[in-house]
């Protein structure tokens, strides 16, 4: 197609009246110099940074009337290509993209240019080149001319217009530049582009919406917040107010929608600064503030004016912490971080929230917020907007869009001049670095609030409300940073405090920490569900590498949740009704729980043992001949308790531990106990060597049916050495004595009274004792005084078990009659126990008492045992009679203070 001579003329004609500025520099900053001082002493000179513009008042006048006057023309004459987008049907809903004309030509190349108008020729020759004339009959080519036609001069308007409204804020920056009330113009944002620039390239409108920022959300541009002084003084906001205004109805193609409810949200928030606090009027105006920003945040695409200028290296942009980008926006004025800042002044948490996570979804965040953010409605002239804005012109250049960054080159540019190019890696890692910016503002207030230490409790009620608001949010990535954050800033009691699904499922697949994920159950009584993570985790498989004292430590905290959930059960029915619910969770009945407990206990008791099991292989000899497999299952594994006692501990000759396990099972294997003891004792004993025979017959006795068969009793009266280099140990001195005394106790307090009292064969266990007493006492120089009854009372045995083991040794031993010396010894034990007794019963106290108890309990039987104990003393005929009857007498003693004591507590 050709075009006509009319569009060819108006091309023409525009290209003429722009040609004086399209090219030059609209504006050139000088940045400021300090001079050194010529003389000794002088002070150095500095020259301020100095702004100059390419036209002065009347040269834009002089260069915009008659661009106003064609552009007026055009609207007139061709109605039809202005007033609408050619070829695009009304639009259905504001914010609808499909009137972009510059968008549509984005795969022409052209998609960094704002308008196609200058770029004319070269897009004309690719449509053509793309249009097949034998596709189309001759109606549909007519129509599509008109179209391509009207469509160019409809690019050509908007050139137009926009160089227009381009003069008209220049000039509207040089008054608010010069203007006492207002801060300055941040002119090196727009040093050394030119108008072409200026009017057909992104990149130079996102500097202008950052000049426009600064200049509306500085605090210096609001007397509201200084109104305490002077409450009278409002001329800085008027002045921003009228400025503001006039650069929505006349540059609204350059001051978008969200500058002006940016202006209107900050100039609320300040209002509302110097009102009382806790007042009606200051939270109306609060919530207005609120309502404005929360709607100019829909608006802030542009992610470098969000996040600032950040350099980042060869380092990404995840790596940045969230500090330093909060810090970074605040740097460089953003609107964000002002937003939130004044808001915060307003304890207004909600709002910052709710801004924030608004916001982050200009970056590709997913938001689900408190506030009404229908910010996608455009203002009317209630908000100071033009009236003679055209349908297709609200919003245009002034939407989301996924183009890719481009550069200006600008010659000499000062150190401001790209203070919004985020120089890594394009416009993706721009948008990155603005969403995490969002997350980051929001976490510094908080964080600052969890930190300060005035006003603690106002500051909580603050943060309660800050994160009830955060945790409703759909965006994911939102959550899993700030469940990061509060993690990594020591604040994980705040976090574990929060009720939601969500911090479980963040503890549960991001963080993967169990204790702290028990922990949050706990919190929030959830108790079963603590229990059940604890047991799994406590019982896992060995490829969990958790060591066996962290297992009994996870399988004690899961004893303790179960046994708290039997609380839940007559607790707050309604509020486990909704965790419920929640979770999709049922909890155990109670009988289940019951039943968990008593399995987890038991596992509990096993794990001890094999937890001393490892720690007496690891302390002995041992050690070498356990392999490297075994070492880890008996580390990092839970064993059965059979293979415990089969694979460890009996072959490796840890008698007590066997006990311990026979207790734990309820294993009453009365043989294989009993050749337990005999080799507990035999271990303290053997090897020996002794001169005597009969040492040797009794300890070969205590031997037979031991584990330790095999160990040498020597008969001699040299010294003899073992395997290992040192001198047996002779049987006469004594010296087993006090070792074999310290482990009778060891275990008698440990095993005895439990419930289980079959692993403590006291009958057995005192008769050899005794044995072992009298036999040294045979051949000994120096004999022991009598060691073994004492030795059973301080294990914790009770008197009336003494005189039942002793009595039943008696009874086992009644048809001997041939050893009248031990039998001797025996009645005389029986005598020192009961005598002990008694003195026992004599001690005030506690333990006094009882003994006394005891011992009224028992003194019919006991009465009846000594008539018992005296015919049996009768009957030892042929023996040294003054020893039985001492011994009798010594009965008889007992009998009478049995009987004093029964008398007296009948009384």
């Amino acid at each position: 197609f050709k075009s006509s001579s009319l569009h060819d003329g108006l091309l023409a004609l525009t290209s003429r009246l722009l040609r004086p500025i399209w090219c030059k520099p609209a504006v050139v900053v000088t940045e400021g110099k300090i001079i050194s001082p010529k003389r000794h002493g002088q002070r150095p000179r500095i020259i301020p940074a100095k702004v100059e513009l390419l036209l002065d008042e009347v040269s834009l006048k002089h260069v915009q009337q008659p661009l106003i006057a064609l552009q007026k023309l055009m609207k007139e004459v061709f109605a039809r290509a202005v007033t609408v987008v050619p070829g695009v049907k009304a639009r259905q809903a504001v914010g609808d993209n499909v009137m972009e004309t510059d968008d549509s030509n984005t795969h022409l190349g052209y998609s960094n240019l704002m308008t196609n108008a200058v770029q004319y020729q070269a897009q004309a020759s690719v449509q053509s080149q793309n249009f097949r004339p034998a596709q189309a009959s001759q109606k549909e080519l007519s129509s599509l001319a008109e179209l391509y036609e009207e469509r160019n001069i409809h690019a050509i308007y908007r050139t137009l217009s926009r160089t227009v409204q381009l003069l008209t804020l220049m000039s509207h920056l040089r008054r608010a530049h010069l203007t006492p009330e207002l801060p300055e113009v941040d002119f090196g944002y727009l040093h050394g582009l030119t108008y072409s620039q200026l009017v057909t390239s992104k990149v130079a409108q996102d500097r202008i919406d950052t000049v426009l920022t600064n200049l509306f959300t500085d605090n210096s541009s609001f007397a509201s917040i200084d109104r305490r002084n002077d409450p009278t003084d409002n001329s800085s906001s008027v002045e921003s107010s009228n400025l503001s205004s006039q650069l929505a109805s006349q540059c609204y193609l350059f001051f978008s929608i969200g500058s002006r409810l940016t202006h209107l949200g900050f100039s609320k928030a300040h209002a509302a600064m110097s009102q009382h606090p806790n007042t009606a009027s200051r939270n109306e105006i609060t919530n207005a503030a609120s309502a404005h920003l929360r709607k100019a945040a829909t608006h802030w695409y542009n992610p470098t004016l969000i996040a600032g200028r950040f350099n980042l290296g060869d380092q990404q942009i995840s790596n940045v912490s969230f500090d330093d980008l909060a810090a970074n926006a605040h740097d460089a004025g953003s609107p964000l971080a002002r937003a939130a800042f004044v808001l915060m002044e307003l304890q207004d948490v909600i709002g910052v929230v709710d801004v924030c996570l608004i916001c982050s979804r200009n970056f590709g965040g997913e938001l689900s917020v408190s506030g009404d953010e229908s910010g996608s409605s455009y203002p009317g002239q209630a908000d100071g907007l033009s009236g003679s804005m055209m349908p297709w012109e609200r919003g245009l250049y002034h939407r989301q869009s996924a183009d890719k960054a481009e550069k200006i080159d600008t010659a000499g540019s000062p150190h401001n001049s790209s203070a919004i190019v985020v120089a890594n890696s394009g416009a993706d890692a721009a948008k990155i670095c603005a969403k995490r910016t969002c997350y980051a503002v929001l976490f510094y207030y908080l964080n600052s609030l969890l930190n300060s230490t005035v006003d603690f409790h106002q500051n909580n009620h603050l943060v309660e409300k800050m994160l009830s608001i955060a945790t409703e949010s759909q965006d994911l990535i939102f959550l899993k940073e700030l469940y990061g954050y509060l993690a990594s800033t020591g604040h994980m009691d705040t976090l574990l405090r929060l009720d939601t699904p969500s911090v479980e499922s963040w503890l549960k697949n991001i963080n993967r920490d169990p204790d702290l994920l028990w922990r949050y159950y706990v919190v929030h009584k959830m108790h079963w569900m603590a229990g059940e993570l604890m047991w799994k985790r406590g019982s896992g498989p060995i490829e969990l590498n958790l060591k066996l004292e962290e297992r009994i430590e996870c399988l004690t905290r899961a004893a303790n949740s179960y046994s708290n959930c039997l609380d839940d059960y007559s607790g707050d029915q309604l509020s486990l009704r909704r965790r419920l619910t929640e979770r999709n969770s049922m909890p155990p009945s109670r009988d289940e729980v019951n039943r968990f407990i008593v399995q987890i206990n038991e596992q509990i008791d096993v794990a001890k043992l094999q937890n001393r099991v490892l720690s007496a292989i690891m302390s002995s000899q041992n050690a070498d001949k356990l392999d490297k497999e075994k070492s880890q299952i008996l580390s990092y594994s839970l064993v059965n308790v059979s293979v415990l006692y089969n694979n460890f501990a009996a072959p490796l000759g840890l008698y007590d531990l066997c006990l311990s396990i026979f207790q734990t099972c309820r294993c009453d294997d009365s043989a294989t106990i009993i050749t337990l003891w005999r080799s507990i004792l035999c271990e303290e004993l053997l090897p020996c060597r002794t001169g005597s025979k009969n040492v040797q017959l009794n300890l070969n006795s205590l031997q037979r049916g031991s584990m330790m068969e095999e160990e040498r009793i020597v008969i001699t009266d040299s010294d003899v050495t073992h395997e290992a280099g040192g001198s047996l140990m002779l049987f006469e001195d004594g010296e087993w004595i006090p070792s074999i005394k310290h482990r009778i106790i060891a275990l008698g307090k440990e095993l005895h009274g439990k419930g289980a009292d079959f692993v403590f064969p006291l009958d057995f266990i005192a008769k050899q004792l005794e044995g072992l007493y009298c036999v040294h006492k045979e051949v000994s120089s120096k004999p022991a005084e009598s060691w073994t009854l004492d030795t059973l009372i301080e294990a914790g045995v009770s008197f009336p078990a003494l005189v039942e083991a002793y009595s039943a040794i008696v009874v086992a031993e009644d048809t001997d009659l041939s050893n009248p010396t031990t039998k001797l010894a025996q009645f005389s034990c029986i005598s020192n126990v009961l005598r002990k007794w008694l003195s026992s019963a004599a001690v005030f106290g506690a333990k006094g008492e009882s003994s006394r108890m005891q011992l009224s309990r028992y003194t019919p039987s006991l009465l009846q045992q000594i008539d018992a104990y005296k015919l049996s003393l009768q009957s030892l005929l042929g023996y040294n009679s003054q020893d039985v009857s001492n011994l009798i007498g010594l009965f008889s003693e007992i009998e009478e203070c049995l009987r004093r004591n029964e008398n007296m507590n009948l009384l």
